[in-house]
Protein backbone atom coordinates (compact mmCIF):
# COMPACT_ATOMS: atom_id res chain seq x y z
CA UNK A 1 0.00 0.00 0.00
CA UNK A 2 1.25 3.17 -1.06
CA UNK A 3 1.42 6.21 1.44
CA UNK A 4 -0.35 8.17 -1.25
CA UNK A 5 -3.18 5.94 -1.48
CA UNK A 6 -2.93 5.31 2.64
CA UNK A 7 -3.68 8.66 3.18
CA UNK A 8 -6.69 8.94 0.52
CA UNK A 9 -7.96 5.41 2.21
CA UNK A 10 -8.00 7.36 5.73
CA UNK A 11 -9.51 10.77 4.09
CA UNK A 12 -12.13 8.84 2.43
CA UNK A 13 -12.92 7.23 5.63
CA UNK A 14 -13.26 9.94 7.61
CA UNK A 15 -15.79 11.43 5.17
CA UNK A 16 -17.93 7.95 5.02
CA UNK A 17 -17.55 8.11 9.29
CA UNK A 18 -18.38 11.94 9.44
CA UNK A 19 -21.74 10.94 6.78
CA UNK A 20 -22.79 8.12 8.93
CA UNK A 21 -22.60 9.96 12.09
CA UNK A 22 -24.52 13.07 11.18
CA UNK A 23 -27.31 10.39 9.77
CA UNK A 24 -27.57 8.78 12.54
CA UNK A 25 -28.21 12.16 14.62
CA UNK A 26 -30.45 13.48 11.86
CA UNK A 27 -32.22 10.01 12.45
CA UNK A 28 -32.50 9.65 16.14
CA UNK A 29 -33.65 13.81 16.16
CA UNK A 30 -36.61 12.63 14.59
CA UNK A 31 -37.86 10.99 17.48
CA UNK A 32 -35.62 12.27 20.55
CA UNK A 33 -35.05 15.87 22.03
CA UNK A 34 -31.48 17.19 22.27
CA UNK A 35 -29.45 20.34 22.39
CA UNK A 36 -27.95 21.40 19.62
CA UNK A 37 -24.41 21.20 21.54
CA UNK A 38 -25.43 17.64 22.36
CA UNK A 39 -25.87 16.61 19.05
CA UNK A 40 -22.90 18.15 17.51
CA UNK A 41 -20.75 16.45 20.06
CA UNK A 42 -22.28 13.06 19.12
CA UNK A 43 -20.89 13.26 15.75
CA UNK A 44 -17.66 14.67 16.71
CA UNK A 45 -17.48 11.55 19.45
CA UNK A 46 -19.31 9.09 17.02
CA UNK A 47 -16.84 10.20 14.05
CA UNK A 48 -13.60 10.19 16.62
CA UNK A 49 -14.43 6.79 17.96
CA UNK A 50 -15.01 5.59 14.26
CA UNK A 51 -11.69 6.85 13.35
CA UNK A 52 -10.06 4.81 16.22
CA UNK A 53 -11.95 1.82 15.08
CA UNK A 54 -9.87 2.10 11.92
CA UNK A 55 -6.44 2.63 13.15
CA UNK A 56 -6.94 -0.24 15.62
CA UNK A 57 -8.27 -2.87 13.50
CA UNK A 58 -7.01 -1.79 9.87
CA UNK A 59 -3.95 -0.26 10.84
CA UNK A 60 -3.40 -2.24 14.01
CA UNK A 61 -4.91 -5.41 13.54
CA UNK A 62 -7.47 -5.74 16.55
CA UNK A 63 -9.98 -8.65 15.90
CA UNK A 64 -12.94 -8.16 13.81
CA UNK A 65 -15.73 -9.03 16.21
CA UNK A 66 -13.96 -7.28 19.29
CA UNK A 67 -13.48 -3.92 17.24
CA UNK A 68 -17.63 -4.36 16.18
CA UNK A 69 -19.37 -4.97 19.31
CA UNK A 70 -16.71 -2.02 21.20
CA UNK A 71 -18.43 0.02 18.09
CA UNK A 72 -21.31 -0.98 18.86
CA UNK A 73 -21.82 -0.32 22.48
CA UNK A 74 -20.17 2.81 21.58
CA UNK A 75 -22.66 3.65 19.59
CA UNK A 76 -25.82 2.75 21.81
CA UNK A 77 -24.05 4.62 25.13
CA UNK A 78 -24.03 8.06 22.97
CA UNK A 79 -27.64 7.30 22.09
CA UNK A 80 -28.64 6.88 25.51
CA UNK A 81 -26.76 9.95 26.58
CA UNK A 82 -27.09 12.37 24.29
CA UNK A 83 -30.89 12.26 23.37
CA UNK A 84 -34.08 12.30 26.24
CA UNK A 85 -36.39 9.52 26.09
CA UNK A 86 -36.83 6.05 27.35
CA UNK A 87 -33.95 4.10 27.98
CA UNK A 88 -35.30 1.23 26.31
CA UNK A 89 -36.60 3.28 22.92
CA UNK A 90 -33.36 4.74 22.79
CA UNK A 91 -31.74 1.46 22.81
CA UNK A 92 -33.86 -0.14 20.11
CA UNK A 93 -33.21 3.29 17.97
CA UNK A 94 -29.54 2.63 18.32
CA UNK A 95 -29.77 -1.17 17.46
CA UNK A 96 -32.12 -0.03 14.90
CA UNK A 97 -29.76 1.89 13.03
CA UNK A 98 -26.57 -0.05 13.54
CA UNK A 99 -28.92 -2.96 11.43
CA UNK A 100 -29.97 -0.93 8.96
CA UNK A 101 -26.37 1.40 8.10
CA UNK A 102 -24.55 -1.95 8.68
CA UNK A 103 -27.14 -4.09 6.17
CA UNK A 104 -27.12 -1.56 4.16
CA UNK A 105 -23.62 -0.79 3.58
CA UNK A 106 -22.93 -4.68 3.34
CA UNK A 107 -25.50 -4.95 0.80
CA UNK A 108 -24.07 -1.94 -1.56
CA UNK A 109 -20.46 -2.71 -0.95
CA UNK A 110 -20.79 -5.97 -2.17
CA UNK A 111 -23.14 -5.50 -5.23
CA UNK A 112 -20.79 -2.21 -6.40
CA UNK A 113 -17.71 -4.74 -6.18
CA UNK A 114 -19.33 -7.28 -7.42
CA UNK A 115 -20.63 -4.91 -10.30
CA UNK A 116 -16.90 -3.39 -11.36
CA UNK A 117 -15.48 -7.32 -11.23
CA UNK A 118 -18.38 -8.06 -13.75
CA UNK A 119 -17.01 -4.56 -15.70
CA UNK A 120 -13.06 -5.23 -15.91
CA UNK A 121 -13.69 -8.99 -16.74
CA UNK A 122 -16.68 -8.75 -19.05
CA UNK A 123 -15.42 -4.95 -21.17
CA UNK A 124 -11.72 -4.74 -20.12
CA UNK A 125 -10.90 -8.45 -21.17
CA UNK A 126 -8.74 -9.00 -17.55
CA UNK A 127 -9.29 -12.47 -16.88
CA UNK A 128 -9.12 -12.62 -13.09
CA UNK A 129 -9.54 -9.09 -12.16
CA UNK A 130 -9.18 -7.76 -8.30
CA UNK A 131 -9.97 -4.24 -6.68
CA UNK A 132 -7.88 -1.80 -6.80
CA UNK A 133 -7.63 0.55 -3.76
CA UNK A 134 -8.86 3.94 -5.64
CA UNK A 135 -11.82 1.46 -6.70
CA UNK A 136 -12.20 0.38 -2.99
CA UNK A 137 -12.52 4.25 -2.09
CA UNK A 138 -14.71 5.22 -5.09
CA UNK A 139 -17.32 2.54 -3.81
CA UNK A 140 -17.18 3.43 -0.08
CA UNK A 141 -18.27 6.81 -1.36
CA UNK A 142 -21.22 5.65 -3.23
CA UNK A 143 -22.27 3.27 -0.54
CA UNK A 144 -22.11 5.93 1.86
CA UNK A 145 -23.89 8.67 0.25
CA UNK A 146 -26.50 5.59 -0.70
CA UNK A 147 -26.90 4.61 2.91
CA UNK A 148 -27.05 8.23 4.51
CA UNK A 149 -30.10 9.03 1.98
CA UNK A 150 -31.72 5.77 3.34
CA UNK A 151 -31.62 6.58 6.48
CA UNK A 152 -33.22 9.94 5.59
CA UNK A 153 -35.72 8.23 4.32
CA UNK A 154 -36.68 5.84 6.88
CA UNK A 155 -37.26 8.19 9.37
CA UNK A 156 -40.97 8.81 8.27
CA UNK A 157 -41.70 5.24 7.80
CA UNK A 158 -40.47 4.50 11.80
CA UNK A 159 -42.53 7.29 13.31
CA UNK A 160 -44.83 4.93 14.84
CA UNK A 161 -42.53 2.31 15.47
CA UNK A 162 -40.45 4.31 18.03
CA UNK A 163 -43.67 6.08 19.57
CA UNK A 164 -46.41 5.28 21.75
CA UNK A 165 -45.24 1.56 23.12
CA UNK A 166 -44.19 0.39 26.55
CA UNK A 167 -41.41 0.03 28.29
CA UNK A 168 -41.56 -4.18 27.85
CA UNK A 169 -42.83 -3.64 24.31
CA UNK A 170 -39.25 -2.18 23.19
CA UNK A 171 -36.98 -4.57 25.35
CA UNK A 172 -38.38 -7.33 23.63
CA UNK A 173 -38.34 -5.83 20.42
CA UNK A 174 -34.43 -4.90 20.40
CA UNK A 175 -33.28 -8.87 21.18
CA UNK A 176 -34.35 -9.94 17.79
CA UNK A 177 -32.46 -6.75 16.26
CA UNK A 178 -29.52 -7.29 18.40
CA UNK A 179 -29.47 -11.11 16.99
CA UNK A 180 -29.54 -9.86 13.52
CA UNK A 181 -26.48 -7.36 14.50
CA UNK A 182 -24.81 -10.72 15.56
CA UNK A 183 -25.37 -12.39 12.41
CA UNK A 184 -24.51 -9.31 10.22
CA UNK A 185 -21.18 -8.96 12.07
CA UNK A 186 -20.34 -12.97 11.59
CA UNK A 187 -21.01 -12.88 8.27
CA UNK A 188 -18.69 -9.69 7.33
CA UNK A 189 -16.09 -11.22 9.93
CA UNK A 190 -16.33 -14.17 7.69
CA UNK A 191 -15.63 -12.28 3.97
CA UNK A 192 -12.90 -10.03 6.34
CA UNK A 193 -10.78 -13.40 6.89
CA UNK A 194 -11.50 -14.98 3.47
CA UNK A 195 -13.89 -17.42 4.67
CA UNK A 196 -16.84 -16.91 1.77
CA UNK A 197 -14.37 -16.92 -0.58
CA UNK A 198 -13.97 -20.58 -2.02
CA UNK A 199 -11.91 -22.35 -4.93
CA UNK A 200 -14.12 -21.91 -7.73
CA UNK A 201 -11.92 -24.35 -10.43
CA UNK A 202 -9.15 -22.24 -9.04
CA UNK A 203 -10.70 -19.17 -10.70
CA UNK A 204 -10.52 -15.98 -8.01
CA UNK A 205 -13.34 -14.18 -10.61
CA UNK A 206 -15.41 -16.72 -9.91
CA UNK A 207 -14.85 -17.06 -6.41
CA UNK A 208 -15.12 -13.10 -5.60
CA UNK A 209 -18.93 -13.26 -7.14
CA UNK A 210 -19.66 -16.20 -5.38
CA UNK A 211 -18.81 -14.46 -2.61
CA UNK A 212 -20.28 -10.93 -3.17
CA UNK A 213 -23.66 -13.04 -4.28
CA UNK A 214 -23.54 -14.78 -1.30
CA UNK A 215 -23.33 -11.67 1.11
CA UNK A 216 -26.28 -9.92 -0.97
CA UNK A 217 -28.54 -12.56 -0.83
CA UNK A 218 -27.67 -12.45 3.10
CA UNK A 219 -27.91 -9.20 3.56
CA UNK A 220 -31.31 -9.24 1.78
CA UNK A 221 -32.75 -11.76 3.74
CA UNK A 222 -31.73 -10.50 6.99
CA UNK A 223 -32.98 -6.49 5.83
CA UNK A 224 -36.46 -8.49 4.80
CA UNK A 225 -36.51 -10.44 8.28
CA UNK A 226 -36.04 -6.84 10.36
CA UNK A 227 -38.58 -5.73 8.05
CA UNK A 228 -41.05 -8.12 8.74
CA UNK A 229 -40.37 -8.58 12.59
CA UNK A 230 -40.66 -4.52 12.90
CA UNK A 231 -43.46 -3.47 11.04
CA UNK A 232 -45.25 -6.67 11.80
CA UNK A 233 -44.73 -6.35 15.76
CA UNK A 234 -46.24 -2.61 15.22
CA UNK A 235 -49.00 -3.19 13.67
CA UNK A 236 -49.78 -5.98 15.83
CA UNK A 237 -49.39 -3.31 18.82
CA UNK A 238 -51.92 -1.18 17.17
CA UNK A 239 -54.33 -3.51 16.52
CA UNK A 240 -54.15 -5.06 20.49
CA UNK A 241 -54.47 -1.30 21.56
CA UNK A 242 -57.66 -0.68 19.15
CA UNK A 243 -59.29 -4.16 20.16
CA UNK A 244 -58.65 -3.07 23.94
CA UNK A 245 -59.79 0.81 23.57
CA UNK A 246 -62.60 -1.09 21.58
CA UNK A 247 -63.32 -3.41 24.48
CA UNK A 248 -63.33 -0.47 26.81
CA UNK A 249 -65.68 1.48 24.34
CA UNK A 250 -68.45 -1.67 24.97
CA UNK A 251 -68.17 -1.65 28.87
CA UNK A 252 -68.58 2.18 28.55
CA UNK A 253 -71.43 1.76 26.17
CA UNK A 254 -73.41 -0.99 28.13
CA UNK A 255 -72.70 1.77 31.31
CA UNK A 256 -75.07 4.21 29.67
CA UNK A 257 -77.10 2.04 28.53
CA UNK A 258 -77.37 1.42 31.99
CA UNK A 259 -77.99 4.69 33.16
CA UNK A 260 -80.39 5.12 29.95
CA UNK A 261 -82.36 2.09 32.04
CA UNK A 262 -82.05 4.58 35.47
CA UNK A 263 -83.45 7.33 33.29
CA UNK A 264 -86.12 5.46 32.30
CA UNK A 265 -87.01 4.40 35.61
CA UNK A 266 -86.94 7.77 37.18
CA UNK A 267 -89.39 8.89 34.47
CA UNK A 268 -91.56 6.02 35.64
CA UNK A 269 -91.68 6.90 39.18
CA UNK A 270 -91.99 10.56 38.53
CA UNK A 271 -95.36 10.92 39.94
CA UNK A 272 -94.16 9.80 43.29
CA UNK A 273 -90.83 11.86 43.08
CA UNK A 274 -93.38 14.54 42.34
CA UNK A 275 -95.58 13.96 45.47
CA UNK A 276 -92.91 13.84 47.95
CA UNK A 277 -91.42 16.72 46.43
CA UNK A 278 -94.17 18.46 47.05
CA UNK A 279 -94.44 17.59 50.82
CA UNK A 280 -91.45 18.79 51.15
CA UNK A 281 -91.68 22.29 49.67
CA UNK A 282 -95.52 22.23 51.98
CA UNK A 283 -92.85 21.47 55.30
CA UNK A 284 -90.65 23.81 53.68
CA UNK A 285 -87.85 21.03 54.71
CA UNK A 286 -85.09 22.59 52.10
CA UNK A 287 -82.66 20.44 53.09
CA UNK A 288 -84.02 17.21 52.58
CA UNK A 289 -85.86 18.53 49.44
CA UNK A 290 -82.29 19.20 48.46
CA UNK A 291 -80.81 16.19 49.03
CA UNK A 292 -83.97 14.14 47.43
CA UNK A 293 -83.30 16.28 44.38
CA UNK A 294 -80.09 14.72 44.23
CA UNK A 295 -80.66 11.48 44.85
CA UNK A 296 -83.01 11.68 41.87
CA UNK A 297 -80.16 13.27 39.99
CA UNK A 298 -77.87 10.48 41.09
CA UNK A 299 -80.44 7.87 40.02
CA UNK A 300 -81.57 9.24 37.01
CA UNK A 301 -77.69 9.36 35.27
CA UNK A 302 -78.52 12.10 32.49
CA UNK A 303 -78.41 15.82 34.33
CA UNK A 304 -79.02 19.14 32.59
CA UNK A 305 -77.04 17.91 29.76
CA UNK A 306 -77.24 18.24 25.73
CA UNK A 307 -80.95 17.19 24.79
CA UNK A 308 -80.18 15.53 20.96
CA UNK A 309 -83.17 13.05 20.68
CA UNK A 310 -80.97 10.02 22.02
CA UNK A 311 -80.51 9.28 25.43
CA UNK A 312 -77.40 6.89 24.95
CA UNK A 313 -75.60 10.13 22.74
CA UNK A 314 -76.99 12.43 26.22
CA UNK A 315 -75.41 10.55 28.54
CA UNK A 316 -71.98 10.38 26.69
CA UNK A 317 -71.78 14.36 26.01
CA UNK A 318 -73.30 14.88 29.70
CA UNK A 319 -70.16 12.74 30.85
CA UNK A 320 -67.76 14.39 28.77
CA UNK A 321 -68.99 17.64 28.92
CA UNK A 322 -68.34 17.07 33.00
CA UNK A 323 -65.03 15.59 32.33
CA UNK A 324 -64.48 19.13 30.46
CA UNK A 325 -65.59 21.46 33.04
CA UNK A 326 -63.60 19.84 35.77
CA UNK A 327 -60.46 20.83 33.99
CA UNK A 328 -62.03 23.73 33.16
CA UNK A 329 -62.41 23.69 29.80
CA UNK A 330 -64.52 25.51 27.69
CA UNK A 331 -67.40 23.42 25.61
CA UNK A 332 -69.84 24.59 23.23
CA UNK A 333 -71.72 21.79 21.94
CA UNK A 334 -74.76 22.31 19.29
CA UNK A 335 -75.69 18.20 18.59
CA UNK A 336 -78.97 17.37 16.63
CA UNK A 337 -79.24 13.71 15.79
CA UNK A 338 -82.10 12.29 13.76
CA UNK A 339 -84.39 9.71 15.08
CA UNK A 340 -83.70 7.48 11.96
CA UNK A 341 -80.04 7.09 10.83
CA UNK A 342 -79.70 3.43 10.39
CA UNK A 343 -76.21 4.19 11.93
CA UNK A 344 -75.95 2.01 15.02
CA UNK A 345 -75.88 3.61 18.58
CA UNK A 346 -72.74 1.79 19.16
CA UNK A 347 -70.71 3.25 16.40
CA UNK A 348 -71.95 6.86 17.14
CA UNK A 349 -70.99 6.63 20.77
CA UNK A 350 -67.28 5.21 19.70
CA UNK A 351 -66.86 7.85 16.47
CA UNK A 352 -68.37 11.06 18.83
CA UNK A 353 -66.35 9.57 22.02
CA UNK A 354 -63.10 9.52 20.95
CA UNK A 355 -63.28 12.48 19.02
CA UNK A 356 -64.40 13.98 22.60
CA UNK A 357 -61.28 12.16 24.48
CA UNK A 358 -59.21 13.34 22.17
CA UNK A 359 -60.52 16.88 22.28
CA UNK A 360 -60.08 16.54 26.35
CA UNK A 361 -56.91 15.30 25.93
CA UNK A 362 -55.44 17.50 23.53
CA UNK A 363 -56.76 20.82 25.94
CA UNK A 364 -54.90 19.30 28.92
CA UNK A 365 -51.35 19.74 26.99
CA UNK A 366 -51.87 23.18 27.62
CA UNK A 367 -51.74 24.69 31.24
CA UNK A 368 -52.09 28.32 31.28
CA UNK A 369 -53.46 29.05 27.76
CA UNK A 370 -56.42 29.53 26.15
CA UNK A 371 -58.31 26.37 25.46
CA UNK A 372 -61.83 25.21 24.10
CA UNK A 373 -63.92 22.88 22.73
CA UNK A 374 -66.70 22.90 19.95
CA UNK A 375 -68.83 20.40 19.20
CA UNK A 376 -71.24 20.50 16.38
CA UNK A 377 -73.28 17.33 14.89
CA UNK A 378 -76.03 18.02 12.08
CA UNK A 379 -77.43 17.07 9.16
CA UNK A 380 -76.15 18.00 5.72
CA UNK A 381 -78.22 16.66 3.03
CA UNK A 382 -78.62 12.84 3.28
CA UNK A 383 -75.16 12.27 5.64
CA UNK A 384 -74.51 13.04 9.67
CA UNK A 385 -71.63 15.56 9.98
CA UNK A 386 -69.25 15.15 13.13
CA UNK A 387 -67.11 18.38 13.61
CA UNK A 388 -65.19 18.70 16.77
CA UNK A 389 -62.43 21.69 17.14
CA UNK A 390 -60.50 22.11 20.17
CA UNK A 391 -57.20 23.87 21.12
CA UNK A 392 -53.69 21.54 20.49
CA UNK A 393 -50.21 21.69 20.84
CA UNK A 394 -49.56 20.49 17.47
CA UNK A 395 -47.70 22.01 14.23
CA UNK A 396 -48.90 18.96 12.00
CA UNK A 397 -50.83 15.39 12.38
CA UNK A 398 -48.51 12.56 13.31
CA UNK A 399 -47.71 10.40 11.03
CA UNK A 400 -51.26 7.50 11.33
CA UNK A 401 -52.37 9.58 14.04
CA UNK A 402 -49.72 9.13 16.69
CA UNK A 403 -48.84 11.91 19.07
CA UNK A 404 -45.09 13.56 19.07
CA UNK A 405 -42.24 13.15 20.87
CA UNK A 406 -43.34 13.64 24.62
CA UNK A 407 -45.51 10.82 26.44
CA UNK A 408 -47.03 9.29 23.78
CA UNK A 409 -48.46 6.16 24.84
CA UNK A 410 -51.92 4.99 23.76
CA UNK A 411 -52.38 8.25 21.80
CA UNK A 412 -53.67 7.98 18.55
CA UNK A 413 -55.49 4.75 18.39
CA UNK A 414 -58.77 6.81 19.18
CA UNK A 415 -58.41 8.45 15.70
CA UNK A 416 -57.73 4.77 14.12
CA UNK A 417 -60.81 3.65 16.05
CA UNK A 418 -62.60 6.37 14.18
CA UNK A 419 -61.19 5.85 11.15
CA UNK A 420 -62.54 2.02 11.04
CA UNK A 421 -65.78 2.82 12.09
CA UNK A 422 -66.22 5.63 9.30
CA UNK A 423 -65.58 3.04 6.98
CA UNK A 424 -68.40 0.77 7.77
CA UNK A 425 -70.48 3.46 6.67
CA UNK A 426 -68.74 4.47 3.43
CA UNK A 427 -68.16 7.39 5.80
CA UNK A 428 -64.86 9.81 5.53
CA UNK A 429 -62.36 11.46 8.27
CA UNK A 430 -60.92 14.69 7.20
CA UNK A 431 -58.69 16.02 10.17
CA UNK A 432 -56.25 19.30 9.90
CA UNK A 433 -54.18 21.64 12.43
CA UNK A 434 -54.22 25.78 11.83
CA UNK A 435 -53.30 28.12 14.37
CA UNK A 436 -52.99 25.90 17.45
CA UNK A 437 -56.51 24.52 16.35
CA UNK A 438 -57.24 21.12 15.51
CA UNK A 439 -59.94 20.26 14.08
CA UNK A 440 -61.56 16.51 12.87
CA UNK A 441 -64.79 16.37 11.01
CA UNK A 442 -66.42 13.09 10.26
CA UNK A 443 -69.23 12.44 7.62
CA UNK A 444 -71.64 9.51 7.43
CA UNK A 445 -74.01 8.90 5.05
CA UNK A 446 -77.42 7.08 6.11
CA UNK A 447 -77.48 3.53 5.73
CA UNK A 448 -80.78 3.02 3.55
CA UNK A 449 -83.51 0.91 5.21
Amino acid sequence: MSPFFSLWDMAVSLFCYVGESFAAVVFLKKFFQSSRQKKIACILLLTIFKMAWYVFFVVWGMPYLMAAVLQHLFFIVLVVLFFQGGREVKILAGAFLILAMGLCKEFLESLFSGGTLIFLHTFRGIPEPFLEEGEILVIQCMETLICTGGIFLLSRPMESVFCGKTKRWYFLQSIPVFLLIFVVDIAEWGASRGVSVKPNGGNLYYSQLSAYGEICILTLLCAFAAGVFIFGMDELYVQQQKSAKYLAQIASYKMLEEEDRKGERLRHDMKNHVIALKNLLEKRDWEKMEQYLSAMEEQGGVRAGAVTGNRVIDALLYRKKKLAEEKDIPWRCEVNIPRETGIDEFDLCVILGNMLDNAIEGCKALPGRDAFIDVQVKTVKKCLLFEVKNTADLKEIPERGFTGKENPKGHGIGLLNIKDTAEKYDGTVQTEVENGVFSISVLLPFCRT
